[in-house]
């Protein structure tokens, strides 16, 4: 009791509240709650106390040792960083071991017998059609009017008679004034090395002009470098770079799939078959005719 009369006779203020609140907790035992909150062994007065919430009862611990890194998080950062450098010398491999031999416009470019249009959906919606489709359509089109090509083969993926990537480019070519006699059809070009190697291998073509899109033609000269084909490329009109976004970020790792394709797995189109001849019409037939 007498510690709560210092409490209460203390001056009026926030000191009398402060010790009388202390008064309280000394009144469950001052030494056991010490003890637990502060690790002495005894405070034997009020002052005692108050000197012992005024300073720490133990020193400040040390900071811990930092952890080292573990094998894994050590091995997940290796794979990362091996896997950010592959894709990076991949994309500078194929790009630039090409970018010589593609053209803006079909009045620059060499003339070749056979130019090959690589395929790609229509569209894009039910009622939007895909700017890809038309602008490399639109450049086939361009380069057999300039007389640069005398005939096209347009190879892209048939997956039923409600999805033919030939059939499609085959109308819009029409559409736009090419014969269908100078155009042949190739219904098993599933991929870019697909379409490439069956130029040569099913329809014996030595010297092609690659028709596509600016981020794509690059890896399309890049296997046919690898598969012992002639290949010059004319890039279609640009795409905004807000629609084609999704097709130029997986295009950079289409190329590292093409290098491991070529150099490591030798894969081979789904889908070859009997050789065909493609009938090339027109005056001349060398393709360094000018």
């Amino acid at each position: 009791m007498e510690i709560l009369t210092v409490g209460a006779n203390f001056s009026e203020g926030r000191g009398k509240a402060t010790l009388g609140g202390v008064g309280i907790i000394l009144n469950f035992g001052v030494e056991g709650f010490s003890s637990f909150a502060f690790g002495r062994d005894s405070i034997s007065s009020p002052i005692d106390f108050l000197f012992a919430l005024s300073s720490p009862s133990d020193p400040t611990p040390e900071a811990p040792a930092p952890r080292k890194r573990s094998f894994f998080s050590r091995l997940l950062l290796f794979l990362v960083a091996t896997f950010l450098v592959v894709v990076g010398v991949s994309n500078v491999w194929v790009v630039g071991s090409t970018y010589g031999r593609v053209y803006h416009s079909a009045d620059e470019i060499p003339r070749m017998p056979v130019g090959i249009v690589l395929g790609t959906s229509k569209k894009v919606a039910p009622d939007e059609a895909n700017p890809h489709f038309e602008n490399r359509i639109a450049a086939a089109a361009e380069l057999y009017r300039s007389g640069k090509v005398r005939h096209l083969l347009v190879s892209g993926h048939r997956d039923s008679k409600y999805y033919d990537e030939p059939r499609d480019m085959t109308a819009k070519l029409v559409e736009l004034g090419v014969p269908t006699s100078a155009i042949t059809p190739d219904n098993a070009g599933l991929r870019t090395l697909d379409s490439m190697v069956r130029a040569h291998e099913i329809y014996r073509l030595d010297q092609v002009t690659v028709i596509s899109d600016d981020f794509h033609v690059p890896r399309a000269l890049f296997i046919a470098d690898h598969r012992g084909i002639e290949a010059i490329a004319l890039r279609g009109e640009r795409v905004p770079f807000r629609q084609s976004l999704k097709a130029r970020a997986r295009e950079y790792f289409a190329r590292v799939k093409a290098v491991i394709d070529l150099f490591f797995l030798g894969t081979e189109p789904a889908k070859l078959g009997e050789p065909q001849e493609i009938l090339v019409l027109g005056p001349g037939s060398d393709a360094d005719e000018d």
